[in-house]
């Protein structure tokens, strides 16, 4: 009882958070010019990364689009780190995205929804994966398919239904989403706090050994291989009759020796990377607003 008791204080420590950035929100719309690009953003940490880089301000894909030097979109940001779509389209968090889509001051002109990455490469990453039937076992044969598709369901499900409640609520407002990018399995976690992820995981089936770049380089060839699958899920999603759904095509962006701060989040050169790939898909839909 006092581990949930905990985790509902915890809950609602964010749900006041959320409510803090949308009477602030509010008070920015209010004196914000006409043209200035109205969003609403879901998402988890590739959109709320809360880990500082050196005395440097936050990075995340939001931050960057936040600190554009000209025509910067004002930004409703709902995105919570370790979010998966289970919890952003579940029953609490889909009731503040029905309210803020319900009656806003002005118009969202689009969506950003960063979702999936903590349901598919997450703590259960292991799920996907078969057990390696021997050191030399073929990585192209790791993947659980059974499960994989499984879990690809669940979040082709959430994606849907936020495009339903999109639909009912803001029909004509395009939602763009991403595919992320391939991350490498380098056994490094979040400041020891959380993490890592892939690499425990591909130890526990037996396709990588240790951290040796060779065997980083034989785990990451798995982990490409889901997300793969994961970006066509998307495609698939986007090419939808009505889907209104804009993939901005964020794989093969970042380099893995330089643009990751750990298993999966980019750093900051890496964050700036993924905004300004969503900064042309914003550009080519609304042209000379962003």
């Amino acid at each position: 009882m006092a581990e949930f008791e905990d985790y509902e204080t915890y809950r609602k420590t964010i749900a006041d958070d959320i409510d803090l950035r949308i009477n602030l929100h509010e008070a920015a719309l209010a004196i914000a010019g006409a043209n200035r690009l109205h969003l609403l953003a879901e998402g988890d940490s590739w959109f709320d990364y809360p880990v500082p880089e050196g005395n440097m301000p936050r990075t995340d894909v939001l931050a960057h689009l936040n600190a554009l030097p000209q025509n910067p979109p004002l930004i409703l940001s709902l995105a919570h780190w370790g979010d998966a779509t289970t919890q952003m389209l579940g029953l609490k968090q889909r009731a503040k995205l029905r309210q803020v889509l319900t009656q806003p001051t002005r118009p969202f002109d689009a969506i950003l929804f960063s979702g999936g990455g903590n349901d598919v490469v997450g703590d259960t990453f292991t799920l996907w994966l078969k057990q390696a039937s021997s050191p030399a076992a073929n990585p192209a044969q790791a993947v659980n398919d059974d499960a994989l598709e499984a879990v690809l369901g669940v979040v082709r499900a959430a994606y849907r239904d936020l495009m339903s409640l999109r639909d009912e609520l803001a029909p004509g407002v395009p939602i763009f989403t991403h595919g992320y990018d391939f991350a490498w399995p380098t056994n490094i976690g979040v400041c020891a706090i959380v993490g890592p992820w892939l690499a425990p995981s591909l130890r526990a089936r037996g396709w990588m050994v240790d951290d040796s770049q060779a065997q980083v380089a034989r785990g990451a060839v798995i982990v490409e291989a889901i997300l793969t699958r994961f970006n066509a899920m998307l495609g698939q999603l986007a090419r939808a009759p009505g889907a209104n759904l804009v993939v901005v095509q964020t794989q093969k962006t970042l380099v893995p020796s330089t643009d990751w701060a750990n298993e999966l989040h980019p750093n900051r050169a890496g964050f700036a990377k993924i905004a300004a790939r969503f900064q042309t898909a914003l550009a080519t839909r609304f042209p000379g607003r962003i």
